[in-house]
């Protein structure tokens, strides 16, 4: 994960990663706050993982993965919602890595986030059932 972020963590809906399967992360890039309750956040990436879950389950699929494609759009969103603010505004920030993106923030309302977390998109992922176990040989 160190070498694909490579100083400048992204994540879809600061949730989820390509190239990691089921893993979902809370609190990841940019959900932390300037301005608001943390908790508010993290019920928002709790309710978008259960959806998540139970799509799966009632789908049959095994397996979700965000695709690239999803997390570029999502982060090029936040880009545009960055620009002009004073988490951005060319002072020293701790909020900037190294790359000079501000991969820690949310730039919007939090009422935002949760309206776009509140549902699970499979459009957005992977989704692939379980693989067919070979039959058993008897001896």
């Amino acid at each position: 994960l160190d070498q694909l972020w490579h100083r400048s963590p992204s994540a879809h809906l600061g949730t989820a990663i390509p190239g990691y399967p089921n893993l979902f992360l809370l609190l990841g890039p940019n959900t932390g706050l300037g301005h608001n309750s943390i908790v508010y956040m993290i019920e928002s990436q709790v309710q978008h993982v259960m959806d998540a879950l139970r799509t799966m389950r009632r789908q049959g699929v095994e397996t979700v993965e965000v695709r690239p494609e999803a997390v570029d759009r999502f982060n090029t969103s936040l880009e545009r919602r960055h620009k002009g603010t004073v988490w951005t505004s060319g002072c020293s920030s701790w909020y900037l890595d190294d790359t000079g993106r501000n991969a820690t923030l949310w730039p919007d309302w939090t009422w935002r986030f949760r309206q776009r977390t509140a549902r699970f998109d499979p459009a957005e992922y992977r989704l692939s059932a379980p693989r067919a176990q070979p039959a058993a040989v008897e001896a």
